[in-house]
């Protein structure tokens, strides 16, 4: 089983979809029991890990993140799909970009 995901580069505050579709060794789209993405980033400064379960959706599986918490800088995702002792996954990375006036927590005072 193998897995395929594509993420962008984005603006600080918006919220970040992972999509993953999975396959079999023949490279058949197939499903599997969990779908989970680990995002890693930092918050003031100290690395936060963010935990999300991925539902299923019309292009296989799909998760949402909100950068708002996030500092701006690189990201690091990890997504997982588990069949029994089966896995497979795959590792990437975003870049969050903020100026000035985007504010951390996404509230403009």
């Amino acid at each position: 089983m193998k897995a395929q995901a594509i993420a962008d580069v984005i603006t600080r505050n918006n919220v970040v979809a992972f999509h993953a579709a999975f396959e079999d060794e023949d490279g058949n789209p197939t499903t599997v029991e969990s779908a989970t993405v680990r995002v890693s980033y930092l918050v003031n400064g100290v690395k936060t890990n963010a935990d999300i379960a991925m539902e299923t959706d019309t292009c296989g599986y799909v998760a949402r993140w909100d950068s708002k918490v996030a500092d701006p800088g690189t990201a690091y995702y990890h997504i997982e799909g588990k069949t029994g002792v089966t896995r497979a996954a795959i590792d990437g990375t975003l870049v969050l970009r903020a100026n000035d006036a985007n504010p951390q927590g996404g509230v403009i005072p």
